[in-house]
């Protein structure tokens, strides 16, 4: 299986991808790593994969079900398909996640 790294221009103000990784086969994932800049958030969202987060750097919140989570280092987060959900990065510093959806 080959897998090739695509660099995207920022998708939304105070959002940048700094990496996606895409199979050029039929893989059962795909993997994003993206930063929400230091006050910002991202865009409320919602599809029909399931999606697994790690935070890697940074704190923040996670809007999630109607509910508020401490998003930090080492924190994992899933998302059942159909669920939406929100991050809002702290003042300190920018939220660096690794982003697994199926």
């Amino acid at each position: 299986m080959n897998i090739k790294t695509e660099e995207t221009p920022d998708p939304v103000a105070g959002v940048s991808v700094l990496r996606k990784l895409v199979a050029e086969t039929d893989a059962p994932f795909h993997l994003t790593e993206f930063v929400v800049k230091r006050g910002e958030q991202t865009p409320v969202d919602e599809h029909e994969v399931a999606e697994i987060w790690h935070v890697q750097s940074g704190h923040g919140t996670l809007h999630f079900d109607g509910e508020d989570y401490k998003l930090e280092p080492g924190a994992w987060f899933h998302f059942p398909p159909g669920k939406s959900h929100r991050a809002t990065c702290g003042e300190e510093t920018d939220l660096q996640v690794l982003s697994i959806y199926w």
